[in-house]
């Protein structure tokens, strides 16, 4: 009898034995599939929400006129923030541009100089994919008209300072490229900068 006992206390141990095996087996082919399944879900190329550090953005570009200003130059900087826990990043916008153009019969430049502060929403991608991202808010703009009339005018134009908005788009690309667009409205002027960026 005793040993009856001892083949079932046996064979009862080898089965615990081996089903523990197969359940160990079981998990890790699991944890190898979740960590599959887990890299081909979308993740964020540019932090959102988890406290990365500060990025810095250098941009180049062009800008539409209005009314007798032409296309002009423009640069800009991007200062932007993944602030922990925010559905949005911050961004801080120094921009810088230049228009040249007519006043009733005179030539004439438009200088603006500001900075803009935008909330910026970075869409989810997979790694090492192009980024699609969206930002807008609000600005603070000098703006300097510079007339060349010879004196004539007695006026060589006027300089004041504006609130202004914007609203814009982009993609990331290359790790660290960028291609942008903006609509922004200061005063009584509008513009369309497109510009293509460094990050450093």
């Amino acid at each position: 009898m005793g040993r009856v006992i001892r083949m079932a206390a046996m064979a009862t141990m080898l089965g615990m034995g081996l089903a523990f095996s197969a359940e160990a087996q079981s998990r890790g082919a699991g944890s190898g599939f979740t960590r599959a399944a887990r890299a081909a879900e979308p993740v964020v190329a540019q932090g959102q929400g988890g406290g990365a550090p500060m990025t810095f953005t250098l941009m180049g570009g062009v800008a539409t006129g209005e009314g007798g200003f032409d296309l002009g130059l423009a640069l800009s900087g991007s200062f932007e923030w993944d602030v922990r826990d925010w559905p949005v990043n911050l961004r801080v916008d120094p921009y810088f541009a230049l228009h040249g153009g007519e006043c009733g019969p005179f030539d004439c430049d438009l200088m603006l100089l500001g900075v803009g502060v935008n909330a910026a929403y970075n869409f989810p991608v997979t790694a090492n994919a192009p980024q699609w991202f969206v930002f807008g808010g609000l600005g603070l703009y000098y703006a300097d008209t510079d007339i060349d009339d010879d004196g004539f005018l007695g006026d060589d134009g006027e300089a004041e300072t504006d609130l202004g908005i914007q609203i814009g788009g982009g993609l990331r690309f290359g790790g660290r490229y960028r291609l942008e667009l903006r609509f922004m409205s200061v005063d009584s002027f509008d513009s369309i900068p497109i510009l293509f960026g460094i990050r450093f």
